[in-house]
């Protein structure tokens, strides 16, 4: 192959661009990334946090990966903040999902309290630690303080420390509208899944949900106190949420009159999959006990 034919391959492959997953944590990323990752294959692929198919994913390792590792990069998912596509030889697109913030919070919450590798672990099961002081200290680290303003605006990996400004509010605002191919909610998963599809022309592709958070905290057993100290400080996020509320059904109404049916029509596909899912996982279950006996359960 000459030179010219050379450039000309590497400009016509360079036209599918890569895609970036903004990966908010408890926001549905990990059955999305689960998603995502069957659409590409493991070679086309890295993550900068831990999944299934990276249990080494690492933003750090990310950054230090040679120019030859980088070319071949067409997925990259992970918790990381806007701006990671300046690393790609490749144009890149992003997508993200957001949560309302104080379900997010809850969750995360909920989720840390079932994790012993947390460093609060131990403070959330004796009791010395509650919600509002869980807050409070991760507010100081950012995770607590406006986290997906952050990671949108791009004020991420690296970015120092100080609280969350109004300026990086504007910059998510301007991000979510002008980078992101697709924004996403969780609370409109299938919405959003399908929002994807359309975009980039994939396949469906079933799901399970993947992370979920057991003995979850409701939000009807917290007090007023507790809900508002919350929204104070995550109060940008809630700006930020309603505006990718706007987006999101903007989008949606610019699907057509075919968007709802096809919506249905994998809603249902979808919810004989997890009935398959269930139905197998209980017979595994009960041949289990016929060999152990039901002590095993």
């Amino acid at each position: 192959m000459n030179q010219i034919q050379m450039q000309s391959t590497v400009a016509q492959r360079y036209e599918d661009p890569a895609l970036i997953f903004v990966h908010i944590p408890k926001a549905a990323g990990s059955t999305l990334n689960h998603i995502l990752e069957s659409q590409y294959a493991l070679g086309e692929s890295y993550a900068t946090c831990s999944t299934p198919r990276h249990p080494e994913g690492d933003l750090n390792r990310f950054e230090a990966l040679s120019e030859a590792q980088l070319a071949r990069i067409r997925l990259l998912n992970g918790h990381m903040g806007y701006g990671l596509h300046r690393y790609l030889p490749r144009p890149a697109v992003y997508v993200t999902f957001l949560r309302e913030p104080v379900e997010r919070v809850i969750s995360h919450y909920s989720f840390e309290r079932t994790l012993p590798a947390s460093p609060v672990y131990a403070y959330l099961q004796n009791g010395e630690m509650n919600l509002k002081e869980y807050v409070r200290y991760y507010a100081e680290a950012a995770e607590m303080d406006n986290l997906q303003t952050r990671m949108i605006a791009g004020n991420w990996h690296k970015r120092g420390f100080g609280p969350c400004t109004p300026e990086m509010l504007e910059q998510a605002r301007r991000n979510l509208k002008e980078e992101f191919a697709v924004v996403g909610l969780a609370e409109q998963f299938d919405a959003s899944y399908l929002l994807l599809k359309r975009y980039f022309g994939w396949r469906s592709v079933p799901f399970r949900w993947r992370n979920k958070t057991r003995k979850r905290l409701q939000r009807d057993q917290l007090s007023a106190a507790e809900l508002e100290y919350i929204r104070q400080h995550n109060r940008f996020d809630l700006e930020l949420y309603t505006y990718a509320q706007q987006l999101f059904e903007e989008r949606v109404r610019r699907q057509g009159p075919s968007f709802p049916l096809e919506l249905a029509w994998f809603r249902t596909q979808n919810h004989l999959y997890g009935q398959y899912w269930k139905a197998r996982s209980y017979s595994v279950r009960a041949r289990i006990r016929n060999i152990f006996g039901t002590s095993a359960a």
